[in-house]
């Protein structure tokens, strides 16, 4: 294949050493040897991949993987590593695709047994899903074979090709003279990564097809060399991506990019007095390596941090390690100001010159004299009904703050759910005060089944301006409790006797069919007070009693109460009228 691309002249000087037993299983090149061991030495496209690392320090060195160890689902590693190990990869696609092998686009490590099954991971460069970016080797390895692959490559697709609408319509010739003629070293010096290779291609390469390039990295792979949507932010003056009151409480994250190069990312927000809020970047991808300032409204910094800790060479998601996190608690009410900007220091800053990553505002502690929310429930509603039938439960919203008053409001998640209806929708709390809700739940016109949506509680905690409640509805289908059973009912609840009661009751109920059955006892809320029978039980009549008592052994006050009856994938219920 090497003499295909060369001309005729074959390389010398690799030897491939096997051996065998070893533990644990190697596989790497060193010094002219390929060194294949345990279960690696069975498959050719590690042994492809182990070549072609050969190949790039042969043909001019036009790698600076650091080495060490490496995963393929790994999204932050060193940009050096993810070029050095994808391109070996590319290499072996293109091999096998040159000696007309079925699927050329696969990679396989096996466990050394040739019976099926015996894999210890594979995939397919064109569907991998597992990693994106230019520091993930496998998206490296997949877009360079998108920039190659055509409608003629055997792979799962002959005939079609895959990337319709913005095809590279590149040969491998054409790719292996452009890395032989521009990235090998010299005339290229610096820290090679997947941008240099983007770079020198859209600058040197006559007919780059520079948007098909884009396209087939950003819509396929996820390396994002290109502004974010908060440009231009440049600057303290045209500080862009304003985050509210609200956006902080929530820790909402805002994406960005370093692009072009010594690109600048500026934030402005309102920093109230006496809050502590933490600044923070995440998700670090294409190499990014973040720094990190806080500016008051005078432009001065009042807080920096380049790393959270130091990354280690070939660690997985060592990369992650180079976000920025700082905090600050400004002593009067002004606007604060963030600086992102790629790190300056080495060793890891001058490594890249782009990336992508989030960033991330948030309260994390105010003095108690603010606003501050609690509610009763704390997480959530928990209703069952009957069909057609309703109920309301309260939402108590107090405010455990010292001075202000506690304003809020309500608003259901995803738009109206038209099951629950609240009231009132706002209101305001004094320090130390609590506000009654009503929030009303109508299973009228609805099927049996599960359903569940979100209220939330927007108010003015600097620490939580959104609250959200888990709303959880069961609507059970009701079935007439005749005083006897019919030919058509599967399950049955009699009338218990006496009712009203007080002391106890008898329940009877009958079963068509033996199984597994649930009584139990709820209130109108839905919650559940006791269960009386959880097992297996025949196909007759049974009958149980209640005594008014929970399951945890309390005396339940006066009211109605709802027994139902599980079985058969079905549920009847009755209603209880207790009365001490």
């Amino acid at each position: 294949f090497i003499a295909s691309m060369e001309g005729g002249a074959r390389p010398t000087g690799c030897r491939i050493r096997f051996t065998l037993d070893v533990s644990p299983d190697q596989a790497y090149y060193s010094g002219g040897v390929v060194y294949m061991g345990g279960n690696y030495g069975y498959d050719d496209t590690i042994l492809l991949h182990e070549f072609g690392h050969f190949v790039q320090y042969a043909y001019g060195g036009f790698s600076d993987n650091p080495g060490g160890s490496h995963y393929v689902n790994d999204s932050a590693q060193d940009p050096r590593l993810s070029f050095g190990e994808g391109w070996p990869t590319f290499f072996s696609c293109g091999t096998r695709d040159w000696a007309g092998y079925v699927h050329p686009q696969v990679y396989m490590n096996s466990t050394g047994d040739s019976t099926t099954g015996h894999i210890s991971f594979s995939y397919d460069v064109e569907t991998y899903t597992g990693g994106s970016g230019a520091s993930c080797e496998v998206s490296i390895t997949a877009c360079l074979w998108d920039q190659v692959d055509g409608d003629m490559t055997a792979d799962n697709t002959p005939g079609v090709d895959d990337e319709p609408g913005y095809q590279m319509d590149r040969t491998f010739q054409e790719s292996w003279d452009f890395t032989r003629d521009y990235l090998s070293q010299p005339p290229f010096s610096g820290d090679l990564t997947y941008e240099d290779y983007h770079d020198i291609w859209i600058a040197s390469v006559p007919n780059p097809q520079t948007t098909e390039l884009l396209q087939i990295e950003q819509l396929n792979h996820g390396i994002l060399y290109r502004d974010d949507s908060y440009e231009n932010d440049d600057s303290f003056a045209t500080a862009g991506g304003y985050h509210s009151f609200e956006d902080i409480g929530m820790g909402r994250t805002t994406h960005h990019t370093t692009w072009p190069q010594g690109d600048e990312d500026w934030i402005r927000f309102e920093g109230l007095a006496g809050v502590q809020y933490q600044i923070e970047t995440l998700g670090m991808r294409d190499g990014a390596d973040t720094y990190l300032e806080i500016r008051n409204a005078l432009s001065v910094v009042v807080a920096s941090n380049d790393n959270v800790a130091s990354p280690t060479p070939g660690g997985h998601n060592a990369f992650e390690n180079l976000r920025s996190r700082t905090s600050y608690t400004p002593a009067t009410t002004q606007d604060l100001y963030v600086r992102i900007r790629r790190s300056p220091n080495s060793p890891w800053g001058p490594v890249s010159k782009y990336g992508n990553w989030f960033a991330k505002i948030r309260a994390v502690s105010a003095p108690s004299s603010y606003p501050n929310i609690m509610t009763n429930p704390m997480f959530s509603f928990t209703i069952t009904l009957d069909q057609n039938d309703e109920t309301t439960s309260i939402l108590e919203i107090r405010n455990t703050g010292t001075v202000d008053t506690l304003h809020f409001s309500l608003a259901e998640a995803g738009g109206d759910i038209p099951w629950v209806s609240e009231s009132p929708m706002s209101g305001a709390v004094p320090p130390g005060g609590s506000h009654l809700c009503d929030i009303t739940f109508n299973a009228t016109g609805m099927e049996p089944g599960d359903y569940r949506g979100t209220l939330e509680i927007h108010s003015d905690d600097p620490n939580l301006t959104v609250r959200s409640l888990t709303l959880d509805l069961t609507v059970i289908e009701v079935v007439a409790a005749n005083d006897a059973l019919r030919e058509t009912d599967e399950i049955w609840i009699g009338a218990n006797a006496p009712n009203p009661f007080e002391g106890e009751t008898r329940i009877p109920f009958t079963l068509s069919e033996a199984g597994p059955t649930v009584l139990a006892i709820y209130d109108l809320q839905g919650r559940e007070i006791r269960r009386l029978w959880d097992g297996p039980l025949d196909a007759r009549t049974h009958a149980v009693t209640w005594d008014g008592l929970d399951g945890l052994g309390r005396e339940v006050s006066s009211g109605v109460y709802l027994c139902r009856l599980l079985a058969h994938g079905r549920s009847v219920t009755r209603k209880i009228v207790l009365s001490h």
